[in-house]
């Protein structure tokens, strides 16, 4: 019996020395630990050799009101760690396989070193003035609201810059796999060249003076309230341009844009097509985007006052049907208006495709019920002798 016993203790012993256990100073993460690691705790005293520690990969403490993530460091096979909307000032060291860190709404003023295979980084809605060194396999950079005032390199891997409601006064070079750079609300006076295969571009409320190049993929381009006299070269396929509030006297051909409404709950439609409030007096086409304001200005000719070019005729003339469609959404019936008394065929059809009310018209106005139709989103499509046009409805009761 009394070696059995020595051989217990022995036991003990070893198990102990081998175990290596830290303070954890913060009772929050205390909590989240004891919960989620159990057999690594003691008290506020975590084994860091635990396996529960040494293979757990993924940590989630949102909204805990966690002010010291100590600890952390001790995960080695963390791959994600999401610590948003907490109170923390600093980060400590960070597991070297993190593929993807969230920290954003925290009062955060730096961020460590970052591991060298980290994919995704979300430090907005901090305090932070300076990005370290960020490591070439980073594809989503997300660091708006914020106070900084330049940005590091950006890796070659970047898909996706948010870098919003910042002072920055310039960019850096953009890599030319890039698709997304959203850099509005900043102090810029130019934009880097912009990659090949860019698909949305919002750099609007800056203090830009011209915009590079357009990628000929471009579909979203939002340029509002800057200092632009002009744009470039407009892609073919763009689908969404927001041009407001500019210095601009002449515009490029512009694509067919479609009108579209986009609603949110709570909040108000945004639109996809605006080039209102600028010094224009001339259009050099018109597009099924456009509302009766728009359709007032004449066509640009060689003799109109700013040097404006001779319009491209082609796509979509002044003889191209326009309607305008109100309320929208709709809750029992609606208004349509076109820009022309010809006989014209009005169809509504769902998302399937799949038509639910056919009428014609021939007075360029006319009120239709939709009383017995179901609540969803609708294509209205237009058609006369030599024109189409198209708008979504929106019916809800």
């Amino acid at each position: 019996m009394k070696n059995l016993f020595i051989i217990l203790a022995l036991t003990f012993c070893l198990t102990n020395l081998k175990a290596q256990f830290v303070t954890i100073p913060n009772a929050n993460f205390v909590s989240w630990l004891q919960t989620n690691v159990p057999s690594a705790m003691n008290g506020n005293q975590m084994d860091t050799t635990n396996v529960a520690v040494t293979t757990h990969t993924y940590i989630n403490v949102q909204n805990l009101g966690i002010t010291n993530l100590t600890g952390v460091q001790y995960f080695d096979s963390l791959k994600a760690l999401d610590c948003t909307n907490n109170q923390l000032s600093f980060l400590p060291s960070l597991p070297s396989r993190l593929l993807s860190l969230t920290c954003s709404q925290n009062q955060l003023t730096s961020i460590p070193s970052l591991p060298n295979v980290l994919g995704y980084v979300d430090c907005s809605n901090n305090q932070l003035t300076t990005i370290s060194l960020l490591p070439n396999t980073i594809k989503y950079l997300y660091c708006s609201y914020n106070q900084l005032s330049n940005l590091p390199t950006l890796p070659t891997s970047l898909l996706d810059l948010r870098c919003y409601n910042n002072l920055l006064t310039s960019i850096p070079s953009i890599p030319s796999g890039t698709n997304y750079l959203y850099c509005f609300y900043n102090n810029l006076t130019g934009l880097p060249a912009l990659p090949a295969g860019l698909l949305q571009l919002n750099c609007s409320y800056n203090q830009l003076n011209s915009l590079p190049v357009l990628p000929s993929g471009l579909s979203h381009l939002i340029c509002s309230y800057n200092h632009l006299n002009s744009l470039p070269v407009l892609p073919s396929g763009l689908e969404f341009l927001i041009c407001s509030h500019n210095n601009i006297t002449c515009l490029p051909f512009l694509p067919p844009i479609q009108s579209e409404y986009y609603y949110s709950p709570g909040g108000p439609p945004v639109i996809d097509f605006d080039i209102k409030n600028n010094p224009f007096t001339c259009l050099p086409n018109y597009v099924p985007a456009m509302d009766t304001t728009l359709l007032n200005y004449p066509l640009c000719s060689a003799g109109n006052i700013n040097g404006c070019p001779v319009t491209t005729t082609g796509l979509y003339e002044q003889t191209q049907t326009f309607m305008n469609v109100y309320p929208n959404p709709s809750n029992g019936s609606f208004t349509i208006e076109l820009n022309n008394n010809q006989k014209q065929s009005i169809q509504l059809s769902d998302i399937t495709g799949s038509v639910v009310l056919s009428q014609y018209m021939e007075n360029g106005k006319t009120i239709i019920d939709v009383n017995h139709i179901a609540v969803g989103i609708y294509n209205i499509t237009i058609k006369g002798s030599n024109s189409v046009s198209n708008k979504k409805l929106v019916i809800v009761k």
